[in-house]
């Protein structure tokens, strides 16, 4: 890779690390988070349940809705609207009022995430070479 090459791939590779870090960061958080969502919502069993699952079950409908979508419309545009909805969605279980409204913001958030991983691995693989 020419020195010219690498510094225009430098600031792709960084700004896909940081949002890849954030993605981890949402999806651990889940757990730190339960110990204050049990006394607030006092869900049950079943919610609980729901409650961690959401995300995952939203990352794998991103992945498919996202890399069908950037084979489309771009692979940039895509990342840029998967960010904006995982940002958005993160937001919005940050500041919810019922325990069903906390589940849609994680499963919304999980699918922005899902969306935008495998679009920050085939971009960052692109600017390396």
């Amino acid at each position: 890779m020419t020195a010219e090459k690498s510094r225009a791939a430098s600031p792709t590779i960084l700004l896909c690390a940081l949002a890849a870090c954030v993605e981890g960061v949402e999806l651990q958080v889940a757990g730190v988070a339960a110990a204050g969502i049990i006394p607030e919502f006092r869900p049950d069993a079943h919610q609980l349940g729901i409650f961690f699952s959401a995300s995952t079950l939203g990352l794998c409908g991103g992945a498919l809705l996202g890399g069908r979508l950037s084979d489309l419309i771009g692979r940039k545009r895509v990342l840029v609207a998967s960010v904006a909805v995982f940002g958005l969605f993160s937001l919005w279980a940050a500041s919810a009022a019922t325990m069903p409204a906390l589940i849609w913001a994680r499963l919304l958030t999980g699918l922005g995430l899902g969306g935008a991983f495998p679009i920050l691995v085939a971009l960052t693989a692109e600017s390396s070479t």
